[in-house]
């Protein structure tokens, strides 16, 4: 019996004993303010240890260290100053530290002004085009992921339609500048890469339609892009079986002057290779852009900007076969075509724009934009093909089910082309903003000038014969032709456009914000001597939310949240 109370005697000391061999540095973290920084950061280093500990919801910390043992403890939170401390602390010692971090207070080089979330639009995520697995690898394949009413004709294609209306009405604006995309001499049945290089890319929005009066007059929809001001050197390069893209950006020793430039390459040949018609496909698109930067001085009173881009797509087809299965188990047929001749078709484009930003005063911006577009587009075929359809074997029990049973018909067909397409755009815009000092209300103005020279020239026609008669039937000393499209345009306009807007933005007593933002646009073409005026207006409402916190003793607290 004693030796058993001895061995409890000796062991509850030897507890006693090692509990009292540690500290506790506890404390609070505040602002300059003195209000409490929840999840501040605060890294204990010793000699054989480091580890790191958060402050709670309400600044606080209490951490316990060995006793005898020198710490450096250093507090840190985002955008404030680290603060070093040392401690050794005796058996049982406690501390009571309260910490103030100062916000980091550093000269800025040039600076991007990003507007709040806007009600009409959607934020998106550039990084995530590596990660949707896509043909084109391009803005469109994250725009179809939004469910915003988007829809693309084909997987091969780069241009995206938003509920019914085609390609050509989807605005693009990329750091301010609305960018122009190739016309297409034949609808948009061939694209190549879309304009936005994600590799650039800072920011996007995106909105299908109710967007701002400050946008163009397409109604479809906007998509804006902000490139990428580096504040250091960086690049990625990526190369596969159907292309590969290069992309590198920095800035000037002293920090005026910025680049951020994008080379891409792209070939279909792979994937056209599995399609119904074999022949030898050798598309390919070449894309190069550049954003540049550049301030005179520290003052920050005049900033320039340039965006130029360059592309060249080209799609080189000779077919050879095709050979189709259509019908159903009653009556199934094989259409096969041989094919003699080629399809030569070339989209090369240029564009250049600078912009003037001048800040005469704190909370105001004049800008001034000069930009042109220029494209040469052509499209070249003829196509001769010879057809037969046949009847197959549909008897499941025979041996020679899915072959060919009979001939049904027999002809061919001629398909000629010569489409060219010449297009130049130059535009001057001017647009202001001008924000109270609570940044709560802010107007914005705009008026525009753009002159458009287009030539068009289409000559398309083909020619049917079945079975030694033509199609339709003609004359012995005549030939008609199906499909005869022969034209040419030429267009040489000026149009005028203008923009005032007005947004406010109301925030209530318990948290919860209103926003209004209504405008109007005004847009004159001398083509037609028609003004068309359009008014917009834009209303959201943003409560205040709650979400929960766990803080370091296990309690769930609540702290406020907007959506």
């Amino acid at each position: 019996m004693q030796l058993r109370f001895l061995t409890l005697l000796i062991g509850l000391i030897s507890c006693i004993s090692i509990s009292a061999q540690t500290g506790f540095i506890s404390g609070t973290l505040v602002d300059k303010t003195n209000q409490p920084l929840p999840n501040a950061t605060i890294l204990l280093r010793s000699v054989n240890n480091s580890f790191s500990e958060a402050t709670d919801i309400d600044g606080k910390f209490n951490i316990e260290v060995p006793a005898n043992v020198s710490y450096s403890v250093e507090f840190s939170f985002i955008n404030s100053t680290p603060i070093y401390r040392t401690a050794n602390l005796k058996q049982g010692q406690s501390t009571n530290w309260k910490i103030k971090l100062f916000e980091i207070s550093t000269k800025l080089g040039i600076a991007t002004v990003v507007d709040k979330q806007r009600p009409s639009m959607t934020k998106m995520d550039p990084k995530l085009i590596v990660k949707i697995p896509s043909i084109n690898n391009d803005i469109s394949s994250i725009i179809l992921t939004q469910g915003l009413g988007t829809s693309i004709t084909s997987e091969l294609s780069s241009g995206y339609n938003v509920r019914g209306g085609n390609f050509d009405e989807n605005l693009v604006y990329v750091n301010d500048i609305e960018v122009y995309r190739p016309f297409l001499v034949r609808a948009g049945q061939q694209e190549g890469l879309s304009f936005p290089n994600p590799d650039m890319i800072s920011t996007m929005s995106f909105s299908a339609g109710g967007f701002e009066a400050r946008y163009g007059d397409k109604l479809s929809s906007v998509l804006d892009i902000s490139y990428n001001r580096p504040s250091e050197f960086s690049g990625s390069l990526m190369a596969s079986l159907l292309g590969g893209a290069l992309h590198f950006e920095d800035k000037s020793k002293k920090g005026n002057f910025t680049y951020n430039t994008g080379f891409r390459y792209k070939s279909n040949a792979y994937v056209l290779g599995s399609l119904d018609t074999e022949g030898d496909y050798n598309p390919n698109y070449i894309d190069l852009q550049t954003y540049m930067t550049w301030r005179p001085n520290d003052k920050g009173v005049w900033n320039f900007d340039i965006l130029g881009n360059y592309s060249r797509n080209r799609y080189n087809f000779v077919p050879q076969t095709r050979e189709t299965n259509i019908g159903n188990i009653n009556e199934a047929l094989r259409l096969t075509i041989f094919f003699d001749g080629q399809e030569r078709s070339q989209f090369e484009t240029g564009f250049g724009a600078i912009s003037a930003n001048y800040v005469p005063f704190p909370k105001r911006l004049l800008k001034f934009q000069l930009s042109a577009f220029k494209t040469q587009e052509s499209e070249t075929f003829d196509i001769l093909g010879q057809y037969f359809l046949d009847e197959l074997e549909r008897d499941l029990g025979a041996d020679e089910f899915g072959d060919v049973l009979r001939n049904l018909g027999v002809g061919s067909f001629l398909e000629h082309g010569r489409n060219y397409l010449d297009a130049t755009v130059l535009t001057f815009n001017h647009k202001g903003l001008a924000e109270n000092d609570d940044g709560d209300r802010r107007i914005r103005w705009g008026v525009r000038i753009q002159n458009e020279v287009i030539n068009d020239e289409l000559r398309e026609w083909i020619y049917l014969d079945s079975v030694g008669f033509s199609t339709p039937v003609a004359p012995s000393n005549q030939i008609f032709l199906n499909e005869v499209i022969i034209g040419k345009n030429e267009v040489n306009s000026i149009r005028g456009m203008s923009h005032l807007q007005y947004e406010k933005e109301l925030e209530t007593e318990k948290g919860n914000t209103w926003t209004a933002n209504v405008g109007v646009r005004a847009n004159y073409w001398n083509y037609n001597n028609e003004t068309v005026v359009s008014p917009r207006a834009v209303f959201s409402y943003r409560p205040l939310t709650f979400k929960e916190y766990t803080d370091s003793t296990g309690k769930v607290k609540k702290y406020q949240d907007k959506i």
